[in-house]
C-alpha cells in the first residue's frame, strides 16, 4: 500500500482536470495517468458507432445520448460537473469547518461528524449513478478509468471523509462508544469504495486493517464480512492505471487474495467470516475489470509477454466460480423447495456475465476446449432449474426490483454476446482460422447458442422474461461476424 504521501503527490488537480475533462467530447489531450482506448478528440457514441475492431467493448444499439447529439451531451455534461464541483467545494467548506473546531464529548458534536462523513458518501454515490446515467459506455465497461476529474473528486472526495474519521479518533479518544467508533470506520469504509482510483481498494482495506486491530478480538463489534464486501467493492472500483506486475499487484489479484484468505479461514472454523454469493461475485466483478484492461492493453500495445498473466489470474477466477457455486449449493441445500431471493439471482447471475467477458477472450490450454460456452451452459441451467420457484422480493420497493431485473437481463444478454463471440475473438487471438472447416464449426456453434436463446425466450415462464431475453442487436452482429468468417476463409481458399 502507497502511503499518502505518495498519493497526494500523484494525484492530479480535479478543477484543471475539469477545464480538459477526457469526458468532454472537445478535449483534445492525452490523459499521462491512463492508458488513452479512443481517440481523445472522439466522443464515447462516435467511438462506439466506428469500426476500431474488437477491443471487449460491448456496442449498445440504444443509447439515449444519440437523440441530442454532441453538442447537447457537452452541455449536459459540463453542466453536471460544474454542479458536483459546487457540491464538492460547499462540503468542503462544512469539513474545514468542523476540522478546525474542538470536538465535543456531546452526542449531537459526534453525529455532526458521522452524519456530514455520510453527506459525502451521498455525493460520491451520486457521481456513480450520474455517471452510468448519462454514459452507458462507461456502465458497460466499467474496466476503463473514467476521466481525470472523475478519478480526482472522487479520491479527494474519499479523504475529506477519511480526514473526519481521523478528527473523530484524535478528539473522541476512549470516550467514544464503541457503536459509534464501529459506524465512522464503516462509512469512512464504504466512501472509499465509491473511488475512481487505482488506490481506492488500498485505502479502504487501510481502514479496515484499523478497524480490526481495533475491535478484532471482540466478538460483538469485530469487521463482518460485510466490512470485506466493501473493501471488494474498493478494489472493483480500483480502475488499473497500469501494466500487470509493474507496480505490484493489480485489484483482481488483490480481491482474489482477499477471498481466498476468508475462504480459507471460515474453512479453518471461522463461522462468523463466511462467504456468501454477493462476495464471491464481487470478486469475479474486480477479476473482470482487471483482465478485460490487461487484454485491450496487450491489444493495443501488441505486448504479449503478460498473457501467461492473463491465464493464471483466468484461472484464479474460474477458482472464485468454484467457490461460489459451492456457496450457492449450501444456499440451495438450506432452502430445498424456497425461493432464491432477487438479489441472489443477481449475483449469481452477473458472476457469469462478468466471467464470460473475460474467458472468452482467453486461448485455452486445450484447443478443443471453450471456457466462454462452457459457463453458459452452467448458467443456462442454474436458470432453468431455479426459475420453477417464484422469487423474493421481500424488502424490496418497486424502484429496486425494476432496477435489479433490468440488470440481470442486461448481464444474460452480455452473457450469450460473449458467447457467441468467443470462438472469432480467440481465432484472432491465435492470428485466424486455420482454415474454412474451423470457421465453420465456430459459425455452426455461434448458431447453436442463438437459436438456444431463441427457443429459451419462446418457452420463459410468465413474468420472467428477464431471466429468458430473446435475441439483441448485438447477438445478430456477433453471429453475422461469425458466418463472414467463413466466407472470408472460403473465398481466400479460392484465390
Amino acid at each position: 500500500v502507497k502511503s499518502n504521501s505518495t498519493a497526494e503527490e500523484n494525484r492530479p488537480d480535479f478543477e484543471a482536470s475539469n477545464r480538459r475533462s477526457r469526458d468532454d467530447p472537445n478535449f483534445q489531450e492525452a490523459s499521462t495517468q491512463v492508458l488513452n482506448h479512443r481517440e481523445d478528440n472522439v466522443s464515447e457514441e462516435e467511438w462506439l458507432d466506428g469500426d476500431h475492431g474488437d477491443h471487449g467493448i460491448i456496442p449498445e444499439f440504444d443509447n439515449n445520448q444519440l437523440d441530442f447529439g454532441v453538442e447537447q451531451f457537452h452541455s449536459e455534461l459540463h453542466d453536471w460537473h460544474k454542479n458536483k464541483e459546487g457540491e464538492f467545494h460547499q462540503l468542503s467548506t462544512n469539513t474545514e469547518r468542523i476540522l478546525e473546531s474542538s470536538l465535543g464529548n456531546n452526542e449531537s458534536d459526534i453525529e455532526a461528524v458521522l452524519s456530514l462523513i455520510k453527506d459525502w458518501n451521498a455525493f460520491l454515490s451520486s457521481i456513480t449513478s450520474d455517471l452510468y446515467s448519462l454514459s452507458d459506455f462507461r456502465r458497460r465497461n466499467r474496466q476503463y478509468p473514467p476521466s481525470d476529474f472523475l478519478t480526482s473528486i472522487t479520491y479527494d472526495a474519499a479523504e475529506k471523509a477519511e480526514s473526519l474519521l481521523a478528527h473523530l479518533l484524535e478528539k473522541g479518544g476512549a470516550s467514544l462508544p464503541p457503536e459509534v467508533e464501529v459506524n465512522a470506520y464503516k462509512v469512512s469504509m464504504e466512501a472509499w469504495s465509491r473511488v475512481f482510483h487505482p488506490q481506492s481498494g488500498d485505502r479502504c482495506e487501510t481502514i479496515l486493517e484499523q478497524y480490526g486491530e481495533r475491535f478484532g478480538g471482540d466478538m460483538n463489534f469485530m469487521p463482518p464480512v460485510d466490512a470485506y464486501k466493501t473493501v471488494l467493492e474498493a478494489h472493483l472500483k480500483s480502475c488499473s492505471s497500469y501494466s500487470p506486475k509493474s507496480e505490484g499487484e493489480s485489484s483482481g489479484e488483490k480481491a482474489l487474495g482477499l477471498t481466498n484468505l476468508l475462504t480459507s479461514l471460515h474453512t479453518a472454523g471461522d463461522l462468523f467470516l463466511n462467504p456468501d454469493l454477493e462476495l464471491y461475485s464481487l470478486t469475479i466483478s474486480a477479476v473482470r475489470n482487471t483482465l478485460l484492461d490487461w487484454q485491450a492493453r496487450r491489444r493495443f500495445q501488441h505486448d504479449e509477454t503478460n498473457s501467461a498473466l492473463e491465464r493464471e489470474l483466468a484461472a484464479g477466477l474460474l477458482g472464485a466460480f468454484e467457490q461460489m457455486e459451492s456457496s450457492l449449493e449450501d444456499v440451495l441445500g438450506d432452502n430445498a423447495g424456497k425461493q432464491l431471493s432477487l438479489n441472489q439471482w443477481h449475483c449469481v447471475i452477473r458472476a457469469y456475465a462478468d466471467g464470460l467477458a473475460p474467458v472468452s477472450r482467453i486461448p485455452p490450454a486445450d484447443d478443443n476446449e471453450n471456457t466462454a460456452q462452457y459457463l453458459l451452459t452452467k448458467l443456462e441451467h442454474f436458470i432453468s432449474t431455479n426459475a420453477v420457484h417464484s422469487i423474493d422480493k421481500a424488502g424490496l420497493s418497486d424502484t429496486d426490483v425494476k432496477n435489479l431485473s433490468e440488470d440481470i437481463q442486461r448481464n444474460l444478454e452480455e452473457s450469450y454476446t460473449s458467447a457467441i463471440s468467443s470462438g472469432l475473438i480467440l481465432s484472432k487471438e491465435r492470428g485466424a482460422f486455420a482454415d474454412f472447416n474451423s470457421s465453420l464449426n465456430n459459425a455452426v456453434s455461434s448458431e447453436e447458442i442463438f437459436q438456444r436463446m431463441i427457443q429459451r425466450s419462446q418457452e420463459s415462464p410468465p413474468d420472467m422474461g428477464y431471466l429468458f431475453p430473446p435475441p439483441a442487436p448485438e447477438h445478430y452482429l456477433a453471429l453475422v461476424e461469425s458466418w463472414c468468417e467463413c466466407v472470408r476463409k472460403v473465398s481466400g481458399e479460392i484465390m
